[in-house]
């Protein structure tokens, strides 16, 4: 059976979650998918060649109608022609607000979810009432990242638990074998994007860990920000800019303890990778998710933030370093891809009957 993945912004060439989440679709099920996404300028950094760009001035539509219309026409257009072509019969979406002109479609429809709910209900829900209805109406399945998001969504939404699953992201770095040795070094993955990832929260409370240093992996539109952040706050010796890489697996087993304080996610792909390098973690709890995440690997810490309870976490955490670390590589073996693939292969052959 031949699917079809789409996102308007998510090359699985490119870093980020939904990147990453398409790409492991990829590595599971290799040219039995397809993705459909919109052209960017992004620089990509993987070679995944069954990729379909949406190109809207090379596509045979003219600037003027590039104008008028949206998005999501454009992708209904596309990808009624795809179905045809490529005889797809099972369509992924990875945004609610697709649903909209992409519900109509004439295949099965599996939609995920990608972030938390605060967050879904702020930029979908909140201001297109009738989405909800469409979502019952013409989703197949919605695939949940948790048991938490699912009792969530299902209640917010009125949702037929039966047309819901519960499949969390696969994770293809390698799971760490030996004991890890601790360090005092913290690090953060995260586009550098403050409204979502509030990465200046982890920055300023350095402060309080003088003897730790902390380094960031990303790049992103607050990267100036973020470095006159830490000039202001004379961190110059302790927090570090390290640009956006695809070597995680490297730099996760040069440090020791993991931060994540973003706003909002749906998941979290880089907590499952550090997991399996046996990195502890220090997360806000933001997020439904979040609940799932942290289980004796870490420590969960309060929405409000409080730069003295972070700073003890961290200690605390190096402090029992054994027994945090080998509970992340325990929690991580639940993300390998062979588990996760035989979930996702059941879920398309239910649709298939």
């Amino acid at each position: 059976m031949k699917v079809l993945s789409f996102t308007r912004n998510g090359n699985p060439n490119c870093l980020g979650g939904i990147e990453t989440f398409q790409r492991n679709l990829y590595k599971m099920f290799g040219e039995k998918i397809l993705f459909l996404t919109f052209k960017s300028n992004r620089k990509e950094y993987f070679n995944i060649k069954d990729i379909i760009e949406i190109d809207i001035n090379k596509n045979g539509i003219s600037k003027f109608l590039a104008k008028i219309l949206s998005k999501s026409r454009y992708s209904y257009y596309f990808i009624k022609n795809i179905l045809k072509k490529e005889k797809i019969e099972i369509l992924i979406l990875n945004s609610p607000n697709d649903i909209k002109k992409l519900g109509k479609l004439k295949c099965k429809k599996i939609l995920v979810q990608h972030g938390s709910w605060e967050f879904y209900q702020e930029t979908n829900f909140k201001n297109q009432p009738k989405l909800a209805g469409i979502i019952r109406e013409h989703i197949d399945c919605f695939v949940f990242l948790s048991k938490y998001d699912q009792q969530k969504f299902v209640k917010e939404l009125n949702l037929d638990i039966n047309k819901t699953k519960v499949i969390r992201h696969c994770c293809e770095i390698e799971l760490l074998k030996n004991k890890k040795s601790r360090n005092k070094k913290l690090i953060i993955i995260a586009r550098l994007d403050n409204k979502q990832k509030r990465l200046d929260l982890a920055v300023k409370a350095m402060k309080k860990l003088p003897d730790f240093t902390l380094e960031i992996y990303g790049a992103g539109s607050d990267e100036e920000m973020f470095r006159e952040l830490i000039k202001q706050e004379k961190l110059e010796d302790n927090v570090f800019l390290m640009g956006a890489t695809n070597k995680v697996k490297e730099k996760l087993d040069e440090c020791s303890i993991f931060i994540m304080t973003s706003n909002h996610e749906g998941y979290g792909i880089t907590n499952i990778e550090a997991m399996r390098r046996g990195l502890p973690i220090v997360l806000r709890n933001t997020f439904e998710s979040a609940q799932d995440i942290i289980e004796n690997n870490g420590i969960l810490l309060e929405k409000e933030w409080n730069e003295d309870k972070f700073a003890e976490a961290v200690k605390k955490i190096y402090d029992n370093y054994e027994f945090y670390s080998k509970n992340a590589v325990e929690i991580g073996k639940r993300h390998d891809s062979k588990i996760i693939k035989s979930q996702w292969e059941e879920l398309i052959a239910e649709l298939s009957n």
